[in-house]
């Protein structure tokens, strides 16, 4: 059942967190003197509410209270509601209420102090006099065998006295020591759950120790560094010092930053990876734990920081002396003379959506639009010069003289091509020569010669 508080004008009602107290009854079994005094606290709860809606079995809140409850003590503020009654008067004296509650535990305070300085006054007079009648002697028999009976009972009182106060000090005693032992027992659950939470932080720390082990071996890196036979497959490269001398050639232009999934080292060799083996960005994203959008951005920086700081180093034409000095030897019978070999190839690419670069980016011989580029590399097998891109439908002869590759050709220089790499007269203007492969026309096979 759901309770109101019955003050005029107040709305408080029970399951709310405020709590409701009955109006005090009369109980018969009481001496007279007591239903007299609880007649009259009804009588002035009854006046103080201030309801006419009838008083029969109703509640008043906590919220009429100093302290939030009803005080049996007749002399305390809350013996009778006095805060927030829903009268005018009331409502002006709150504050004096509140000043006689302040009032009255003063007062309590004070007369607790003085009891206290009582006791201890007749305590001390009680040992004063009990010692006294200890420590005197009395010779005179007859004032033994008729002893003063005024120094008995106050003597009777004092012993009295004395034992209550034992009592109380063995109940504080046994209180104490009742709450000494409560604190003890939750010492030792404490004790016993730092224990465990350091047994648990144990096998934590341990666990995450395998797992830091565990995705160290597994890492690319890892696997790289123990085994060169896949270093060499996976980057092409034949050992991981040479991988990481070159990596290392490569740190200036790269910045670290906290934002990245994988090391730039791992950048690096997922790069060497996509031009190795040619695998999918979805692929190469799944084998380093990110998105493929993300494999493309890492792949064009590293070509970029590649193209930046290795080309000047690796792609060098040699010295002739140098070239010289160590051609090979079938070249140094047949073609003594030769400085470079020469080819295109051609990229794959998507469609470009201008027309006009759209047309020039289609190559007849892949039927696909496609970028071109010419390479060109020495007797010894090094790279010595790679032409900037072209589109696919630019011929051999255009790509050659228009990348600037003639300008490293000499006077009596050979440069080997194929057959389609129609420059004999570019490179005559030169006094350098053409080796071509021999055609066989209308012929059934080639001579011993020209193989």
């Amino acid at each position: 059942m759901v309770w109101v508080c019955c003050v005029l004008g107040c709305v408080n009602k029970s399951g709310t967190g405020i709590k409701l107290f009955c109006i005090p009854k009369v109980n018969v079994k009481y001496s007279m003197s007591q239903q007299q005094l609880q007649k009259k606290r009804r009588s002035l709860w009854i006046n103080v509410i201030n309801n006419k809606t009838g008083i029969s079995d109703q509640r008043i809140c906590s919220n009429h209270f100093i302290t939030g409850k009803p005080n049996e003590d007749e002399s305390h503020p809350d013996w009778v509601p006095s805060v927030k009654l829903g009268t005018k008067d009331a409502l002006l004296n709150d504050e004096k209420t509140k000043r006689d509650h302040h009032r009255f535990i003063r007062r309590q305070k004070i007369n607790k102090t003085a009891t206290e300085a009582k006791e201890s006054t007749q305590s001390r007079v009680a040992a004063e006099v009990v010692h006294d009648d200890l420590t005197s002697t009395n010779p005179d028999q007859e004032d033994l065998d008729d002893p003063d009976h005024d120094t008995l009972n106050l003597l009777h009182s004092k012993v009295k006295q004395c034992e209550e106060k034992l009592k109380l000090l063995q109940e504080e005693l046994r209180v104490t020591a009742l709450a000494r032992d409560a604190a003890l027992k939750q010492v030792d659950n404490l004790i016993e759950i730092n224990d465990k939470l350091l047994a648990d932080k144990h096998v934590i720390v341990k666990k995450l120790s395998d797992l830091q082990l565990h995705v160290q071996n597994s890492s690319i890196i890892h696997q790289l560094e123990n085994d060169e036979t896949k270093t060499l497959y996976y980057t092409g490269l034949g050992s991981f010092n040479l991988l990481t001398a070159i990596f290392n050639a490569l740190s200036p232009g790269l910045q670290e930053d906290p934002r990245y999934k994988i090391s730039l080292k791992e950048q690096f060799i997922l790069t060497l990876m996509k031009l190795r083996l040619n695998l999918g960005n979805r692929d190469l994203g799944y084998r380093f734990g990110v998105a493929k959008s993300t494999v493309g951005c890492y792949i064009e920086k590293i070509i970029t920081v590649m193209h930046v700081r290795l080309t000047p180093a690796l792609l060098l034409w040699p010295d002739k002396e140098a070239l010289m000095e160590t051609m090979p030897l079938s070249f140094r019978v047949h073609y003594p003379k030769c400085v470079a070999i020469i080819d295109c190839f051609e990229i794959f690419c998507e469609m470009h959506s201008n027309i006009v670069d759209k047309a020039s980016c289609y190559s007849n011989y892949k039927s696909h639009h496609t970028a071109k580029y010419m390479i060109s590399m020495t007797p010894q097998g090094s790279i010595n010069f790679v032409s900037k891109g072209f589109g696919g439908r630019s011929s051999d002869v255009d790509i050659v003289n228009d990348s600037g590759f003639l300008d490293y050709i000499d006077e009596g220089d050979e440069v080997m091509a194929d057959r389609g790499f129609l420059i004999d007269e570019a490179l005559q203007i030169r006094g350098a020569t053409l080796v071509m492969p021999a055609f066989k026309g209308r012929r059934l096979q080639l001579e011993g010669s020209e193989t």
